[in-house]
């Protein structure tokens, strides 16, 4: 039930959303579902290696493109952005960075069968890096 409400709810965002800001919320919106896959598995204590990993290098690919999708200034609503990203377009690109390294050594350690606590404190550190970003950058709803 939640994850329907969770779906609606993205839906509802999305709608109206062309161009530039439909490509970034959709770009967002996967980094969500595979965050959300990843905590899943590691929550049930069954996160398969190879699907942690494929999660993790879809999060990294997209957190490695996030600085392209915000080369135009869009806030046009339903943009979600804060126009001070590209005050401080440099600080933005760099956290984006974070996560691509945090979610490509995840992916690492994953496909090798990591200790699932030390996959949780990696899970831990790219969940931090979308919250300080989203707390700068994001406007909530």
């Amino acid at each position: 039930m939640a994850v329907a409400v969770v779906a609606v709810t993205a839906a509802i965002a999305h709608e109206g959303a062309t161009g530039a800001v439909k490509v970034r919320m959709d770009s967002m919106k996967a980094i969500a579902d595979d965050m959300k896959l990843i905590g899943r598995g590691l929550r049930g204590g069954d996160l398969d290696p190879s699907a942690g990993r494929d999660a993790a290098e879809r999060v990294a690919r997209h957190a490695g493109m996030m600085p392209m999708q915000f080369e135009e200034a869009t806030v046009e609503p339903p943009s979600e952005a804060r126009p001070v990203i590209w005050e401080e377009f440099d600080r933005f690109a760099a956290i984006a960075g974070e996560l691509e390294t945090a979610a490509l050594a995840f992916a690492e350690q994953a496909a090798g069968g990591a200790d699932p606590d030390v996959l949780r404190a990696m899970f831990r550190d790219m969940g931090g890096t979308c919250s300080a970003c989203h707390e700068d950058y994001r406007i909530e709803k």
